[in-house]
This record gives C-alpha cells, sequence and structure tokens, in this order.
C-alpha cells in the first residue's frame, strides 16, 4: 500500500480489526506456509558484523532461527570489527570479507545494496567505474548488479537489471540484462517479458 491507501484503509476496515490484526494474521498466515523474516536495525558507522553475529547467535540459540538470506542496508556504512583500520578501501574491504566468513557459518547468502558516483545516475548501463567511493568494493564481493535507468525508463516505470561482475557468470555484453516494470510508489518490481507488442525499435 502506499501511505494513502494505508490512511484510507483505516476508514473503511470494519469490526473493529485493526491493521495490527490484519498484519499479524499475515505473518501467521506466512509462518504456516513456511519461512519467516527478522528486521534488524545497526547504528551506522558504530556496529560492525561482531554485533551483526551476535544477533544471529542469539536467534539461532533463542529461536531457532537461522536465515537462508540477509539483507543489508547497506555493507558500506557498517564499521570494520578492526578499529585500528582507518582508510575507506581497507574498511569497506574488512566488513564485506567478514560478511564472506558469517555466510559461511550461518550457510546463508547475503545481498548488500551500494552507491554508484553521482556522474552514473541515469546512465544507460553502469560499470566498475561507476561504483562510488571505493572501485575496490567490485574486487571484494563475489556478484555485483546494477539497476540501470534512463529518464525515459523512469517515466515509464521500467527499468534494467544489468551484470557489472559476476566471478561464475557472464559479464554484461550488450545483450543479458534483466527487464523490469517498476512501481516505485508500492516499492514492487516485476520481470518485464519482451514480446513483439511491448518492443518497439527504440
Amino acid at each position: 500500500c502506499t501511505e494513502k491507501e494505508v490512511f484510507d484503509l483505516k476508514n473503511i476496515i470494519k469490526n473493529n480489526i485493526t491493521l495490527q490484526q490484519i498484519y499479524e494474521s499475515t505473518i501467521n498466515f506466512l509462518k504456516k506456509m513456511g519461512g519467516d523474516i527478522r528486521i534488524n536495525a545497526f547504528s551506522a558507522l558504530q556496529d560492525s558484523t561482531n554485533e551483526v553475529e551476535a544477533k544471529l547467535d542469539y536467534l539461532a540459540n533463542e529461536d531457532n532461527f537461522k536465515p537462508d538470506v540477509t539483507m543489508w542496508d547497506y555493507l558500506d556504512l557498517m564499521m570494520s570489527t578492526d578499529r585500528s583500520i582507518k582508510e575507506e578501501r581497507f574498511r569497506i574491504r574488512d566488513v564485506y570479507h567478514n560478511v564472506i566468513s558469517l555466510n559461511k557459518t550461518y550457510d546463508m547468502l547475503s545481498f548488500s545494496f551500494s552507491q554508484v558516483s553521482k556522474d552514473a545516475v541515469r546512465k544507460e548501463v553502469i560499470d566498475l567505474r561507476d561504483f562510488a567511493e571505493a572501485f575496490n568494493k567490485a574486487a571484494n564481493c563475489h556478484a555485483a548488479f546494477a539497476l540501470c535507468r534512463t529518464d525515459d525508463e523512469l517515466k515509464a516505470g521500467t527499468g534494467r537489471l544489468v551484470p557489472v561482475l559476476q566471478r561464475k557468470g557472464a559479464r554484461y555484453d550488450g545483450t543479458n540484462e534483466v527487464y523490469l516494470q517498476i512501481e516505485e510508489e508500492y516499492q514492487t518490481i516485476h520481470e518485464l517479458i519482451l514480446t513483439d507488442e511491448n518492443v518497439s525499435d527504440d
């Protein structure tokens, strides 16, 4: 829902059911179907992967919860476990390598968002040279993908997912991209299957 729709929903819900009850009902349904989610907050440039590991240990021991996938928003803002590291590229390298170790320990997959340089915004194809702050971030991760959107794609509510780097897999060759329908208002993304009807010569 958009924020407006949430407020509109409050006005039409019947039988004294609250949004919290709807949320809890949805969560219970998902648990029955399999799958669960945990959301935690950590302090930017203060907390390190040590704090995350402590939380993962707690969840494993107290809740019997072990994630298959973790989403980090975002790794570039984590502090190094080694507080003596001051140089930015070494801090980021340490963080990335610690997360790779956590992945092995918990047998999980991690995704993180990252920034691109301001010159790369709305660029047709983002490549390794467009990584913001630290070009060497690419050397530390196992794969990097870019969400590319030109001005025309922004207006159309579309975009493309492009492989920037993969240790296993193909690099971008001008054809291997995934076309997306993006609804920012609802924060949803769907793969756009290209057909003769929705593809023009442009």
